[in-house]
């Protein structure tokens, strides 16, 4: 991939649109957008400033509203040396605690700890102190918990 700037074009039910630049700056990159009225088509680069030989575009319109749920995102890179960058989404106000284990269940330490608005999120997990192994991420809030397996070399 490439750190670069990506178009999209939102195009409304009632005949509007808007144009949303983000930052395509990681593998796998995904994007959350909430709008006070429903869209209707989504267009990728509709100026065709990227020359591509092959894209896929996946995106979801719900009928509800909010389309956004509860996600750990896998840690990037996995394996790492001593950091790594975690992302992960929430849909609703609530309290999220990100804690990392060891693989005996050791609690190391929590990184995030605090009530957090609907939005996708990112932190840069940093512990130059862990040895080579297999760790554990957990995210929890409310009902809600996940574990991602991390791998330092």
């Amino acid at each position: 991939f490439f750190k670069m700037p990506v178009e999209l074009l939102i195009n409304f039910n009632d005949g509007t649109d808007s144009l949303i630049t983000v930052i395509n700056n990681e593998n796998h990159q995904t994007y959350a957008f909430s709008f006070s009225k429903k869209p209707g088509n989504l267009s990728f680069d509709p100026n065709r400033n990227i020359l591509l030989k092959q894209a896929a575009t996946i995106y979801n319109v719900g009928k509800s509203g909010g389309s956004l749920s509860f996600i750990l995102h896998q840690n990037e890179p996995n394996p790492f040396h001593s950091s790594t960058s975690i992302s992960y989404q929430v849909p609703v106000e609530e309290n999220i605690k990100i804690s990392a284990f060891d693989s005996n269940g050791k609690l190391l330490s929590v990184p995030v700890n605090s009530r957090h608005t609907p939005g996708l999120y990112r932190f840069t997990y940093d512990n130059p102190g862990l040895g080579a192994g297999v760790y554990f991420l957990k995210m929890e809030s409310g009902n809600f918990s996940d574990t991602k397996r991390m791998i330092v070399n």
